[in-house]
């Protein structure tokens, strides 16, 4: 078990997010959603969790954009990440085949046990997945970063294995629908559109990299879901 850095911050957003009065607002006084902008559904946008160690190419946004529920894309990594000249260079969903869509499993760098091997950096999902799991009440909370919204509240909790954030806070967002219900974006996740530089200075992006290129460097590790 470890503590964890920026799940609190991460809660605090959600919880302004689900919090009807406080959120409607902010988008009455953002002036972004006009009244006649009838194709904008401000009740319901896209959460995303940026960090100030990634990097992203603009055209990352018009995928969060499209996202329907819980959507998902490729992330890259720089050099010193790789582990190795075979090692992975890119993670992202193995798209699962047979026409039903969704994830059948994961390139990464580390399994790890975890049933969604997936960077912070590639996902977003709606407003509603939250507001949907709010709970009738259980104030007292479980110690775990959901103190203010009960036990069901969608959270992400501030302690637990090493490496399993997210995959701790997918498992709940996704809850039954699984890897399946993912929506797998940049071009049936061919494109990279996010890279996780790890606040080194000298792995700052070179344009030589072809940050929106399709994927040609090695998928160095493959597990299934759970793996």
């Amino acid at each position: 078990m470890t503590t964890r850095v920026g799940w609190n911050e991460r809660n605090a957003a959600i919880d302004f997010l689900t919090d009807d009065a406080r959120f409607f607002a902010a988008v009455d006084a953002s002036g972004f959603f006009p009244d006649d902008a009838s194709e904008f559904d401000a009740s319901d946008p896209v959460v995303y969790f940026a960090d100030d160690d990634n990097e992203y190419d603009p055209l990352l946004f018009d995928e969060i954009a499209s996202v329907r529920r819980v959507g998902t894309w490729p992330v890259g990594f720089p050099p010193r990440k790789w582990r190795g000249e075979d090692g992975a260079r890119v993670e992202s969903v193995v798209v699962a085949g047979g026409g039903g869509g969704g994830a059948a499993g994961f390139h990464t760098v580390w399994c790890g046990g975890r049933t969604y091997a997936m960077d912070m950096a590639s996902f977003a999902l709606r407003r509603s997945v939250f507001t949907e799991r709010m709970p009738n009440a259980d104030e007292s909370g479980n110690g775990n970063g959901n103190e203010t919204r009960g036990v069901g509240a969608l959270r992400f909790k501030g302690s637990g294995r090493v490496g399993a954030l997210e995959d701790e806070f997918l498992s709940d967002a996704l809850g039954t629908g699984g890897a399946k219900s993912l929506e797998v974006m940049a071009d049936g996740a061919t494109k990279v559109y996010a890279w996780h530089l790890f606040w080194k200075g000298d792995d700052a992006h070179d344009d030589a990299w072809g940050l929106t290129g399709e994927i040609t460097q090695p998928l160095a590790v493959s597990c299934g879901v759970g793996s």
